[in-house]
């Protein structure tokens, strides 16, 4: 048995890697469960470490072992039961890793074309933001941008709502406002900014196959400095008595009709 109690080093990392300042000062995420560290594993996170209750995994997880071991992953076994107190899940799966932090660069982010650009600004549920990550990698969105008022995009909540988007969409965290729309300005992408109440229904809208949408958060919406940039505001049409639409449910329904308004297949950045 590698890990036979909680004082483990290991199992203390995986703790402080809860904590932004810790993933930052390491370079590295806690990831858990059998799904979000094989999706991890297949878009080509590098696995620190993985520690594995024998007793509590599935076939699935066993098979996903005996794939990482082949891929000469450190693998280690806890005691039954022992990894239950580090889960941040309802029903552990017996699975617990630290990966390196996925980093990308300005290019990998802005440098395809057409480049449909998602930019989140002041979200800070983890939820909406790793449904809105999910739905923007499945929604043909290119490259994301977050901006520092933002919830951490490698925030472990955030991590299991993406199911692993976040390795694979390419992403910048962090940003000014107004260095954003500097940003997008010089890259000749128009700016669509989603609002609740005011602007022109995104149905109506005719979205080029290149350009960015900011998507703010239900409560404050989208920040001024993005308001006074942007080329058009627009909005979901809300049929109901319901005042607005979560964040995610209305960046969903957007990019969708982006998608839909365009013909061709996104390309690899040259």
């Amino acid at each position: 048995m590698d890990i036979q109690s909680s004082a483990n080093s290991k199992l203390k990392q995986f703790r402080l890697l809860q904590m932004k300042k810790y993933r930052e000062k390491l370079n590295l995420v806690p990831l858990e469960g059998v799904t979000l560290v094989a999706d991890a594993f297949t878009a080509g996170a590098r696995l620190d470490w993985v520690a594995y209750d024998g007793e509590a995994l599935t076939d699935r997880g066993r098979a996903l072992l005996k794939t990482l071991a082949e891929a000469g992953v450190p693998l280690f076994e806890a005691a039954p039961g022992l990894l239950k107190e580090f889960s941040g899940v309802e029903t552990s799966q017996g699975l617990l890793c630290a990966a390196r932090a996925p980093g990308y660069t300005f290019q990998e982010v802005l440098g395809w074309d057409p480049a449909r650009i998602l930019v989140l600004d002041r979200l800070s549920d983890p939820g909406n933001m790793g449904t809105l990550f999910r739905t923007a990698l499945a929604g043909g969105i290119t490259g994301l941008i977050c901006t520092r008022e933002t919830v951490d995009p490698l925030n472990p909540k955030v991590l299991r709502a993406s199911m692993g988007a976040v390795f694979t969409l390419p992403f910048l965290k962090d940003w000014e406002p107004q260095d954003i729309t500097s940003m997008l300005k010089g890259q000749g992408l128009p700016l669509y900014c989603c609002h609740p109440r005011e602007g022109q229904s995104c149905f109506d809208t005719r979205f080029p196959q290149s350009h960015a949408l900011v998507i703010g958060s239900e409560s404050r919406g989208v920040s001024a400095a993005f308001l006074e940039a942007c080329h058009q505001r627009v909005t979901v049409p809300l049929v109901g008595p319901v005042e607005s639409l979560n964040a995610a449910t209305a960046g969903a329904v957007v990019i969708y009709e982006a998608l839909r308004q365009s013909q061709t297949n996104t390309r690899k950045p040259g």
